[in-house]
């Protein structure tokens, strides 16, 4: 019995340290926005750069070009890395939509937007683009998931909450799982270690079935 609740504590501990390094990944990668974004400019200086070139490789006159999410005339052009531009708010609100923004035209998905207007035309849509890029260099993927449950609150209650508001919302909610998480796996090794582990994955399939 006493190798037992060594192995217990063994497994307890090293659950429990497997979730906190998770979670303590998500915060270093930026997910509460504590990390600080000196080089987001450069990329931002870096990104442009790359895609003069692609305008110039290909040797489109981009002001030529009509938006072809709304088929008028661009207002407020924006360029994806792909080299295809269209109207600003027209893929914001692809952004609002799905959480996430692939080029209309080739679906290449898309990690930052070149802003081809002045701030003073538009200062909301401006920042709204220029948060998109942050919130992508800090977060890649990580902040589809937390747009879609900001999206989820808006519509089922009806207000809405800031990006990094609902991000703590979701750690709080993770927190009892850091707990639940070590102890369900300790329970599953000492009745796997007490009647077999054939008997224990027979047990666990009833119980999924059942719920």
């Amino acid at each position: 019995m006493e190798g037992l609740d060594t192995e217990v504590v063994v497994l307890f501990s090293i659950t429990t340290i497997t979730v906190f390094l998770v979670v303590y990944l998500l915060i270093d990668k930026g997910i509460l926005g504590l990390k600080k974004l000196g080089g987001y400019h450069q990329n931002q200086n870096r990104a442009l750069n790359d895609q003069n070139q692609i305008e110039r490789q290909q040797n489109i006159d981009f002001r030529d070009q009509d938006c072809l999410i709304c088929l008028t005339e661009v207002v407020h052009r924006i360029i994806l890395p792909c080299g295809h531009n269209f109207c600003g708010q027209c893929i914001m609100n692809i952004h609002v939509h799905n959480g996430k923004i692939d080029c209309p035209i080739c679906r290449k998905s898309v990690n930052n937007i070149y802003i081809e207007f002045d701030r003073s035309k538009d200062p909301e849509l401006f920042d709204e683009i220029q948060t998109y890029n942050e919130e992508y260099e800090r977060l890649g993927y990580f902040r589809i998931p937390i747009r879609q449950a900001q999206r989820y609150i808006r519509d089922r209650f009806g207000f809405h909450l800031s990006f990094t508001t609902t991000t703590v919302i979701i750690i709080i909610l993770l927190i009892p799982l850091m707990i639940v998480i070590p102890l369900l796996m300790a329970f599953l090794f000492i009745t796997a270690k007490s009647i077999g582990l054939q008997r224990t994955i027979i047990i666990i399939s009833k119980m999924y079935h059942f719920l």
